[in-house]
């Protein structure tokens, strides 16, 4: 019996033992992700500080944003006491912003409405699935409560793009795209923005985003804008577009083509996204912070 109560003990004992050792290391790894969690709040800090400076440095540089900018440029990770920081810039100019489609009195902007769906059928989708996300915004969006897609609307203008995803047309596959037999749809959501002035910046747009500004602007065209603001000038440096107007030096921009876009498009940039990843030996943290420039 003596040996039974010994032989007990000991099994409690040890099972005591192993559960505080398991708490010790549950609570030690807690405050170790705390730590690397912090590091990383921090070095996020700095990283925004740091692209504060950069976009207004450019600024008073030149009165024009284009991708060969020092803003634009590809950079580096660096190491902030252990904890490796990437940070990329990006104009929001350079997207097409949703918000413009619903006006000040509350209405939909049949323009806008217009270009949006042609980004739309442009990123490879039909004419049906573009005009049912549109309802599907509109709604959303506007101050009329009377619709098929009322349901948890906002009647107001998007904060962020992603909130897309609570419409019901808006489907995964259409926000971020998908591939399918070897062939890739790009998403929405990297053509979109909530945060821009409203208009294109010619120097930094994609041909998918130059294309939804007109029905005139064809492929062709939008390629040839491309082509023409990286070629190099006489001064050795790439042309890019110096003000809307000198859009007309690329032969393919007819008066007509020029005439229906020039009310929609820039040649400089207010808003740019701070995109940072920042790691270190316990967790990696990301975020988008979007900054406001004082116009050039």
């Amino acid at each position: 019996m003596a040996l039974f109560v010994t032989i007990l003990m000991l099994a409690i004992l040890i099972i005591v033992v192993s559960q505080l050792s398991l708490s010790t290391k549950m609570e030690l790894a807690v405050s170790q992700n705390v730590k690397s969690d912090t590091q990383n709040y921090y070095a996020t800090l700095a990283a925004v500080d740091k692209a504060k400076l950069i976009i207004a440095a450019d600024s008073k540089d030149s009165q024009f944003d284009d991708l060969t900018e020092f803003w634009a440029r590809d950079r580096e990770a660096e190491n902030f006491s252990g904890t490796s920081v990437k940070l990329s810039l990006e104009d929001e100019e350079r997207k097409f912003n949703i918000n413009r489609l619903r006006k000040q009195d509350g209405t939909i902007d049949p323009t806008a409405e217009t270009q949006f769906k042609r980004l739309v059928k442009t990123l490879g989708h039909t004419e049906e699935t573009a005009n049912d996300l549109m309802e599907n915004i509109a709604d959303y969006l506007d101050e009329n409560t009377q619709g098929e897609y009322e349901t948890d609307v906002r009647n107001d203008k998007f904060i962020m793009p992603e909130e897309l995803l609570f419409l019901k047309e808006a489907t995964e596959e259409i926000i971020y795209g998908k591939t399918e037999d070897d062939k890739a749809t790009p998403g929405l959501l990297q053509f979109i923005t909530t945060w821009s002035s409203g208009q294109i910046n010619v120097n930094t747009a994609s041909s998918e985003v130059l294309q939804c500004l007109s029905d005139k602007m064809t492929p062709e065209i939008a390629s040839a804008i491309i082509t023409y603001r990286q070629e190099t000038g006489e001064d050795g440096k790439p042309k890019s577009f110096k003000t809307i107007q000198d859009l007309r030096l690329v032969t393919e921009v007819t008066g007509e083509v020029f005439a229906d876009i020039s009310n929609y498009v820039t040649t400089t940039s207010i808003y740019f996204s701070a995109i940072i990843t920042c790691q270190n030996s316990k967790l990696a943290k990301g975020s988008r912070t979007v900054l406001m420039r004082t116009p050039k």
